[in-house]
């Protein structure tokens, strides 16, 4: 069945690939548990296919979001009276795209059972230290 936008035809082109290899990583995981492997290979192999499926899934969610803001965002800026400035439309993908990816990838990795305090003490330090570098041009990009 066709439908009268192209939205999902995008959606569903761009996260095709990321997805059946999210599939895949998550069956070689469940699959690691039948298998009579020695306890640290399996650790070892699985949380290696953990991880793959963290980056796997932030690439599809930073990909949803290009399409969300190519179908949506940016028909919209354009649109708008006055016109929104294109950069700004850039910055709040990008922005969104960082931060989406950043919490799958700690959502994912929490419930496989890392650590991941330690990942979002960092990331919370290095807000701040690139906030305040950044402190001048987003005052200027604001103005």
């Amino acid at each position: 069945m066709h439908t009268d936008t192209d939205f999902d035809d995008k959606l569903i082109g761009r996260t095709a690939r990321p997805f059946s290899l999210a599939v895949m990583f998550g069956c070689a995981h469940l699959a690691m548990q039948l298998l009579a492997l020695p306890t640290i290979a399996v650790k070892l192999i699985g949380g290696g296919l953990l991880v793959a499926l963290a980056v796997t899934a932030s690439v599809i969610l930073m990909r949803v979001v290009d399409v969300l803001f190519e179908n949506l965002a940016e028909p919209w800026a354009l649109s708008h009276q006055p016109p929104v400035n294109v950069q700004v439309i850039h910055v709040a993908r990008v922005t969104s795209k960082i931060v989406g990816g950043t919490l799958v990838m700690v959502f994912v990795l929490q419930r496989a059972g890392f650590d991941v305090w330690s990942v979002i003490t960092g990331l919370g330090i290095g807000g701040v230290a690139v906030a305040l570098a950044a402190q001048q041009t987003l005052g200027n990009l604001f103005a």
